[in-house]
């Protein structure tokens, strides 16, 4: 029989072998999970095979410096059981996107402000530049019924040839001559030189002057631009392309009609279809 005394209020163990005695009692003061038993000279058991101390519990490993540890091991659950805020991977997604989002919308909100706050250069489509031999370099072409240098995407040429036909046809008088009399007559070659100056913004005054033949014959050339523009794609040029310059085309057509009053009142020169589709 192996009889084992641990310090303290530990029972006696027995054992079916030998007859073991514990610690020095100089020992017996540690801690019992530090107890050191010896094994007597005449004694049958080895110290291996005693048992563990009942208050020696097993120490979870513990992870080196270079060991990987998921988040929701190193941060255990709360008292509730729930895992914290800060190591639920979905909801820092979340919030990560949420901030990306304002923060877009932020920069947007921003450069708007800026767009809208300064001011834009003026762009002119129809722009030739100030002189005919600019205006040539840019490969645009006189209009003879708008008296301005055009590039292609302003010009009907088709139409330009249309109302040249009539003019023809009908024995049409389009002169010119230098403002502001009449003895100096131009030629339409001429007039295109002059267009460097014509319009622009430091020689307002200097004009040509021209039949009201030709004046009125610019006006519906215009009206049937304006339409075909919209089914071409073409650009009206600025100075023409407003309610001021259409009303005042108007306003000189009734005038013409009421000075010319015979022909104003026969009867029989327009025919009005009230049913035309």
């Amino acid at each position: 029989m192996c009889i084992i005394r641990a310090a303290g209020p530990s029972p006696w163990f027995e054992w079916p072998t030998a007859r073991c005695l514990s610690a020095p009692p100089s020992l017996t003061a540690r801690d019992p999970s530090q107890q050191i038993f010896e094994q007597r000279s005449d004694a049958q058991c080895p110290v291996s095979s005693l048992p563990p101390p009942r208050s020696a519990k097993p120490s979870p490993p513990q992870p080196s410096m270079t060991e990987y540890v998921p988040i929701h091991q190193a941060d255990p659950p709360d008292e509730k059981g729930e895992i914290p805020v800060a190591t639920r991977p979905w909801l820092l997604k979340a919030r990560n996107i949420l901030i990306c989002i304002l923060a877009g919308y932020g920069l947007l909100n921003l450069g708007v402000l800026l767009y809208t706050h300064f001011p834009k250069p003026h762009h002119n489509p129809c722009a030739c530049g100030q002189t005919p031999t600019e205006a040539l370099s840019r490969g645009c072409q006189f209009d003879p019924f708008a008296l301005a240098w055009l590039p292609d995407n302003c010009r009907d040429d088709e139409l330009i040839s249309d109302f040249h036909a009539l003019g023809q046809k009908d024995n049409h008088s389009w002169s010119f001559y230098l403002f502001p009399t009449t003895e100096k007559q131009l030629s339409l070659e001429e007039v295109s030189m002059m267009a460097q100056v014509v319009g622009t913004e430091a020689h307002k005054d200097t004009v040509v002057t021209t039949t009201a033949d030709w004046h009125y014959t610019h006006c519906l050339y215009l009206m049937r631009k304006i339409y075909r523009a919209h089914a071409a794609g073409k650009t009206i040029e600025s100075r023409t392309d407003s309610e001021h310059h259409v009303k005042h085309c108007v306003e000189s057509v009734l005038q013409w009609i009421t000075t010319e009053s015979d022909a104003a009142g026969l009867v029989g020169v327009s025919v009005i279809d009230l049913y035309e589709d």
